[in-house]
This record gives C-alpha cells, structure tokens and sequence, in this order.
C-alpha cells in the first residue's frame, strides 16, 4: 500500500503551494482532504484551511472521506467545509452537511457496476425480474451503467455525480444521461442490495 499522507498544517500548506506553482495559477479551484480520519483534522489544520480560502488562494474547502468520518468532522466542524465528496453507497449516511455544502458522489461505476451485474444475473429469474423492472438485460453492461449513472444522479439530485472513462464517446454519452425519478432509483437500491 501507498504510504499514507500526513494532515499536518505545513504538510498541506506547501502541498497547495506545489499545486499552485505547478498548476500555473493563482488560485485552486478546490482543496481536498483525501481519507481523512476524523482525528486527522484538527483546530489548526481547519484555521489553515479557511486562511488559504481568505487569501484567495483556494476557491472551496472540503473533505473526500467515508461516511462515518465526515460525519464526524462535519458534526465538529459545521458550516466549515465546502464540498463534502463521498461514495455513492454512503449517501443516506452522512447527516446534515449543512446549506451551502455541495455532496459530490464517487464509485458509481466500476466495482459497483460489477457487483451489480453478478447479482442482476446471479439466477435465471433474478435476471429475468431485473429486466422486467428496469428494461435492462443484465447482459448489457452499458445499459446497466447508465442505469446505475442515472440512479446515483437521482440519489444525490443538487449535487455531483462522479465517473470515470478513457472513452471520450461513453464521457460524451453519460454526461447527456438525466437522472431516474427517486421512486425508481431506490427500487434499483433494493434490487441489487444497496
């Protein structure tokens, strides 16, 4: 495994900097704290956070944690953080973030997109009950992801849903994809085990 980052204030102040000299700019868009534990910040890592947003030289503070762990720092921290960037199976599990607060989601596709398709086409019926519900066949594995894009987008609906492709064409596809109705998108939840 990777060597894990620190979250020490003159860590991430020179690591905004190295962002900022390599990036060519004046000012971050966003700055992130990756898998933060809730015990990594801290009093004077949040100072340092809102002066680097007060001089200008990040647009938005925020966290990229797990649920548990969000929670934890939103509920010490409220009304600090900008952006709050969880996994799409965590919605529901993160409580209030407060107004303002943009939730972007994560992990739409990918192994979700697998587990998915080995549980929709686990049985001959369960195959056969999940394209009866949604007018998808498991076997289409595109059809499946822009099923699960569009659920994540309705599960999450003011705020971002992530993916990643090297595709330009399936970049071009989904970003047209309009998210499923709330009914739906949890009875998509509850057929494949979210």
């Amino acid at each position: 495994p990777a060597p894990r980052f620190g979250f020490g204030s003159q860590q991430i102040r020179r690591s905004a900097e190295t962002s900022l000299r390599k990036l060519r700019t004046e000012r971050l868009g966003a700055l992130l704290l990756h898998e933060p534990a809730a015990e990594d910040v801290y009093d004077a890592l949040v100072r340092l956070l809102e002066q680097l947003k007060r001089d200008g030289k990040v647009a938005a503070i925020g966290l990229a944690a797990t649920a548990a762990n969000t929670s934890a720092i939103l509920s010490r921290y409220p009304n600090v953080f900008d952006i709050a960037q969880i996994p799409v199976a965590d919605v529901g599990k993160v409580g209030h973030v407060g107004a303002g607060t943009l939730t972007i989601v994560h992990s739409v596709l990918g192994l979700r997109l697998t587990k998915s398709l080995t549980r929709a086409a686990a049985s001959r019926e369960g195959a056969q009950r999940f394209e009866a519900d949604t007018g998808v066949s498991p076997a289409d594995r595109e059809g499946v992801a822009r099923l699960l894009l569009r659920s994540a987008m309705a599960r999450n609906p003011d705020g971002v849903t992530l993916f990643s492709s090297s595709r330009a064409e399936r970049v071009k596809a989904n970003a047209s994809v309009k998210p499923l109705d709330a009914v739906t998108a949890a009875h998509i939840a509850t057929l494949l085990g979210e």
